[in-house]
């Protein structure tokens, strides 16, 4: 049961979070065309005591309003989300003609198209709508899911052999899934979630996780700027896209190796007492083990893959939609680099870990808490 906090500081945080509004809407503001940019002027931000709405924008008071409880529960990316919704309302408020419709008319869905925003996000919490469970009246893409968690589950075998057998059936899946969707260019939708928490500085071994996810799990990633409630300061976060399947199977993967990561490091440490200085090459070696065993499971994978297509010319490797879509949400794609590789012990027994690693169902030791995508 978590202890309740004081009144200053619940002020303290609540007076960082309003900071952070202000910062957001400063970044989304200046990503905006110059022709919109002109139209908006920072509005004020307070907080209501009131669980419901989440959010809204009141154009008499050039006011943005946000649910203290949604606030001080919510993760910054799903913030930023509903935020993003009520700069929409705000960029709506501006056109010819918009006193004569309603508030989520196609003045504002227009707006939602320019700001990148989702229409739905006020109305109930983006992330954890794209997160949930799915039903029973399941979709192909829940399938999917499914097929995947149950192979992780099996992944949790004792026997090494049958353990490694379905985590490799796992990512054929996941691959023979996409190329299918690819190959055929089937309708398809993506939506973008940040991957963990927003920071100053990100380790090398997490922007090498970004690669990773990039390369084989069908997403594409891009650093966003993001305000650092711990900081009070503007940081990056990793954000994922893709269709929904893949990034939610992304974001369990990047959680999970983190928390491996954070786990196997404590056990190195204790059998290596000597070791202060070495997590990063540790880290960057466990990824660089499991990039290698996705790798050649890709190859094996692809082979298969090919020789059930009689027109192996037809075969579509790489989302041209996704790059699409990717070139409208994004104006500035920036990248991170990992630094130089750190070539030590450290970093030769982390990558021997990472070569035999299986991701499962779960994880035994502490988490990390660097989002909310676990559990799958």
């Amino acid at each position: 049961m978590e202890r309740p906090i004081s009144a200053a500081i619940q002020e303290h945080l609540e007076n960082s979070i309003l900071k952070g509004l202000r910062l957001e809407w400063q970044a989304i503001h200046q990503d905006l065309p110059g022709e919109y940019r002109s139209r908006l002027r920072l509005p004020a931000f307070r907080l209501t005591s009131g669980a419901h709405p989440l959010a809204s924008w009141i154009s008499a008071d050039h006011l943005m309003s946000f649910s203290r409880a949604f606030v001080l529960q919510a993760d910054w990316g799903s913030l930023v989300e509903v935020l993003r919704h009520e700069v929409a309302h705000q960029l709506a408020a501006t056109f010819p003609g918009a006193d004569q419709e309603t508030s989520h008319g196609p003045l504002f869905r227009r707006a939602c198209e320019i700001l990148r925003a989702d229409p739905r996000a006020t109305t109930r919490l983006g992330r954890d709508r794209l997160l949930q469970d799915t039903s029973p009246d399941a979709t192909p893409h829940d399938r999917l899911i499914r097929k995947v968690r149950l192979l992780m589950q099996l992944a949790e075998s004792a026997n090494p052999h049958e353990s490694a057998q379905a985590a490799a059936k796992a990512n054929a899946l996941i691959i023979k899934y996409n190329l299918d969707i690819l190959t055929n260019d089937e309708t398809r939708n993506f939506v973008s979630l940040f991957l963990g928490k927003p920071a100053l500085r990100h380790s090398a071994h997490t922007v090498g996780i970004t690669a990773l996810l990039e390369a084989h799990y069908f997403v594409q990633v891009v650093w966003v700027s993001a305000y650092v409630l711990e900081k009070g300061k503007m940081g990056r976060v990793p954000e994922v896209s893709g269709t929904l399947p893949n990034v939610r199977i992304a974001g369990y993967v990047f959680d999970y190796l983190l928390q491996y990561i954070a786990s196997q490091w404590n056990q190195y440490r204790q059998h290596n007492s000597t070791v202060t200085r070495d997590r990063s090459g540790f880290s960057l070696g466990i990824v660089d083990g499991f990039r290698k065993t996705l790798d050649s499971r890709k190859v094996k994978t692809l082979q298969d893959y090919t020789e059930t297509v009689q027109d192996r010319s037809l075969i579509v490797l790489e989302d041209e939609r996704l790059k699409t879509y990717m070139g409208e949400r994004y104006n500035r794609l920036r990248a991170f680099r990992r630094g130089s590789r750190i070539d030590s012990s450290a970093y030769s027994a982390g990558k021997k870990i990472g070569e035999k690693l299986v991701i499962s169902k779960g994880i035994d030791h502490s988490p990390v808490k660097s989002g909310k995508f676990l559990p799958l």
